[in-house]
């Protein structure tokens, strides 16, 4: 399995400038595409997320996206912005319905996730390659 990752500080969240300064309660955040050596069609995105709750509890979230594509998946799709950009943001609502389900129906206080601007981390990763 191929493994494509961005590692992400909390301040990529666009509405403020560190998460870990705020009252979000993010501590880490990832973002990470896999792609199958087997199957030539699917691929997923991978959110990771470390949360502190307001009454210190902890919490480790993991987020799969499955994606379907009907071409084959080659070299030149794996290194596209689709992969960097258009999927993690297709699948990041669903990621903020999930954690504010899942610390609902845990008892714990809800997190609101903020608007992620992916366009901007993957421009900032093809500047850093770059230099």
């Amino acid at each position: 399995m191929t493994l494509l990752e961005i590692h992400a500080s909390p301040s990529i969240f666009s509405d403020f400038a560190n998460a870990k300064d705020s009252e979000s309660g993010i501590e880490e955040f990832g973002v990470s595409s896999a792609f199958s050596d087997n199957d030539i069609h699917h691929y997923q995105v991978e959110f990771r997320m470390k949360i502190v709750s307001s009454d210190g509890a902890l919490v480790n979230f993991k987020y799969l996206a499955n994606f379907l594509r009907e071409e084959k998946i080659d070299d030149d799709f794996k290194k596209s912005p689709f992969v960097y950009v258009n999927s993690p943001a297709i699948a990041y609502p669903y990621l903020r319905a999930s954690v504010s389900s899942a610390l609902i129906n845990s008892g714990l206080e809800n997190i609101i996730l903020p608007t992620i601007n992916f366009q901007a981390i993957y421009n900032e990763e093809i500047k850093a390659d770059l230099e």
